[in-house]
């Protein structure tokens, strides 16, 4: 690889800030990327959009692979507990709302899978409950009770990770951070899927064309996964069990 040791160092908590607490914002220096895959196609048209806490989703999942944490604020990697909360409850929020309008689907409401499934009204009606249909969106969004909720469990959550160097809250964050973005590559993104199915074609366990081995087609598998990243770590205390038996 030509990259340096400066080109790849990573940019410290100090210089992800947010500009509205500082005369000159962050000082973004991008990593080389001579040594990644290939960029995915990013939609970076979010500068109007409607919902926030989803439009912080969309861009933490839309940043390149080797970008990720290395962006601008509100999307770099920080040791900043608010702004982990936002970016992790954003994440969280997201995944929910896809799940919740998986449940819609299955419950027969306008859904492509009402003749197999059949329609349910009492998981309707519970569904709906949480959702609110955004008129300048033209999309359904989470409530905002929903949304305060969220956050106010991952707060939760951050607050029971101990203060240790490894398996901290701002670990947790680049774990469920990292995890988002790769089951974004493999399940929503042409390209990489293709490059997966080249690379198993001699795994015989591989079968059909579905690179993900059929995760992408459930959000309730997404959103476990991004889930049991958030709080794989709780209460560790930042050393390894050998330690603790003796």
């Amino acid at each position: 690889p030509t990259s340096t040791i400066n080109d790849l160092e990573d940019t410290s908590d100090s210089n992800c800030t947010n500009p509205s607490n500082s005369n000159t914002g962050r000082s973004h220096r991008p990593r080389s990327n001579s040594w990644t895959l290939s960029d995915l196609d990013v939609d970076e048209d979010y500068a109007n959009h409607e919902d926030p806490k989803r439009a912080l989703a969309e861009r933490l999942t839309n940043q390149p692979w080797h970008e990720v944490g290395n962006d601008v604020y509100p999307l770099c990697a920080s040791a900043e507990f608010e702004l982990m909360v936002d970016q992790l409850s954003s994440i969280l929020a997201m995944r929910l709302r896809d799940l919740l309008i998986f449940r819609l689907e299955r419950g027969g409401v306008g859904g492509v899978e009402e003749g197999r499934h059949g329609s349910d009204p009492g998981i309707t009606v519970m569904t709906m409950s949480y959702l609110r249909l955004d008129s300048l969106l033209g999309d359904y969004v989470l409530n905002d009770s929903i949304l305060k909720s969220i956050r106010s469990y991952v707060t939760t959550i951050g607050k029971l990770y101990n203060h240790v160097g490894f398996h901290s809250f701002e670990h947790a964050a680049h774990v469920t951070i990292s995890m988002n973005k790769l089951l974004f590559m493999a399940t929503g993104n042409t390209n990489f899927r293709d490059n997966m199915v080249k690379r198993r074609t001699l795994e015989r366990t591989y079968e059909g064309t579905n690179a993900s081995y059929g995760i992408g087609e459930d959000p309730r598998v997404l959103f476990a996964m991004v889930f049991s990243s958030l709080i794989h770590d709780v209460g560790h205390t930042g050393v390894p069990n050998s330690v603790l038996v003796d």
